[in-house]
């Protein structure tokens, strides 16, 4: 949930200078308890970018000092390659 991922971003922000993350495609899945707040994952995902900008977490490349970056990068899961649900759960919506 959202709520778990900002109390977990903020504690590792309390206790280094810069953290940097990178969403993914089980961060973006929407609980049952968040059916409220985001209507599919890429509402989600913009909750989650707007969370890491409140609290002071990189999302984006950024220079550690010279020559030294940090580039997340946002990828996607591609379900082609399931053939089935290996973990079957009502408790996730998956769009």
């Amino acid at each position: 949930s959202i709520g778990k991922l900002r109390m977990c971003l903020q504690h590792l922000r309390a206790k280094f200078r810069r953290v940097f993350f990178t969403p993914g495609n089980h961060d973006l899945w929407i609980h049952t308890s968040e059916h409220k707040d985001f209507t599919d994952s890429i509402h989600k995902l913009f909750g989650v970018l707007r969370l890491c900008d409140e609290i002071d977490v990189d999302v984006f490349p950024a220079a550690l000092c010279q020559d030294v970056f940090i580039t997340p990068l946002f990828s996607w899961y591609n379900t082609d390659f399931d053939l089935e649900d290996p973990i079957p759960t009502d408790r996730y919506f998956f769009d």
